[in-house]
């Protein structure tokens, strides 16, 4: 059976999940703020040995289930 794009995890570092989240440069959030979010389990990431990574869908998924809703 063929493994879909879809259906595979896709890892990134922090500031490869700055660019890929937060496209507009202004608006990105340091890498200081995504690694403190990480430790209060805010973003869901992966660590192996010392490399931390993300998985650009669930942290999206993460945020949005953060997301203040406005009137």
């Amino acid at each position: 059976m063929l493994e879909t794009e879809r259906s595979r995890a896709w890892l990134v570092t922090a500031p490869r999940l700055r660019e890929l989240i937060w496209p507009d440069e202004e608006c990105r959030p340091c890498i200081r703020s995504i690694r403190s979010w990480t430790a209060s389990r805010i973003l869901p990431s992966i660590r192996v040995g010392g490399l931390i990574s993300y998985d650009v869908d669930q942290v999206k998924a993460a945020l949005a289930k953060r997301t203040v809703k406005s009137h």
